[in-house]
């Protein structure tokens, strides 16, 4: 647990530089498998510290962004 205390602190500092950033940039920034990193994405989004959200004008609808909830 404590590992993924961590992880989401370092993930929220990611989210803060930039809500843009993927899945996988945020598991090599923070040293976690992608899968990890989706984990801990959606803790985030479950416990309403990040709102997730999605560019609607991108072709590509797989690309989300991540918010910090104040």
């Amino acid at each position: 647990e404590e590992w993924q205390e961590s992880a989401r602190l370092r993930v929220m500092r990611l989210l803060n530089d930039n809500h843009e950033i993927s899945t996988r940039a945020v598991a090599d920034a923070v040293g976690i498998s992608n899968g990890s990193a989706c984990y801990v994405l959606k803790a985030l989004v479950a416990k309403g510290f990040v709102k997730l959200g999605s560019f609607s004008n991108n072709p590509r609808k797989g690309k989300y962004i991540y918010l910090l909830t104040p």
